[in-house]
């Protein structure tokens, strides 16, 4: 069972890369020139809803989850992400009022810069707080194994990502 739902997943994002090659090609041949938006080439970066389904592809072979795991993980998984990714959210406010503050006409005085440095070591915090909390979350439905992984595996992910939209 658990090979036939490995190969399923696997063939889902074989599925998806070979289809977001086929459209970029297909982009390509259709106009030699890059139609640009926001800065940005479209059809360049995937869709949301592509992003999620390669993170799952991932995730689930990298972590070796069986169903009866993924039927708990993600969901479990799925909330922890948002917490995080509200967290790193509230970082960058903090990191953007700082910014601000030291390239504004008038500087910024000393009580400001320390209260804004405040703000963005208790956001960091916050953060640590949260992830600390996302893993005793994620270790109840998986081994405490499997648990950790998934911090290393959104970094890889994110690499990845990375990599793919360079070229």
């Amino acid at each position: 069972m658990k090979t036939v739902f490995t190969a399923i997943v696997l063939s889902l994002f074989v599925g998806l890369s070979a289809h977001a090659q086929q459209m970029q090609g297909h982009q390509q041949h259709s106009s030699h020139q890059s139609v640009e938006k926001n800065g940005h080439r479209e059809g360049k970066f995937p869709s949301k809803e592509e992003l999620q389904s390669q993170k799952i592809a991932f995730f689930t072979q990298e972590l070796e989850l069986t169903p009866e795991e993924a039927q708990r993980f993600w969901p479990v998984y799925n909330a922890a992400s948002k917490k995080t990714q509200a967290a790193k959210k509230q970082i960058n406010i903090c990191l953007k009022n700082l910014h601000n503050a030291l390239k504004a006409e008038t500087p910024a005085s000393d009580a400001e810069i320390k209260n804004l440095m405040g703000s963005y070591f208790k956001a960091c915090e916050e953060e640590i707080a949260i992830e600390s909390k996302n893993f005793e979350e994620i270790s109840k439905v998986l081994p405490v194994d499997k648990a950790s992984k998934t911090f290393s595996l959104e970094e890889r992910f994110r690499i990845m990502l990375i990599r793919h939209l360079r070229k």
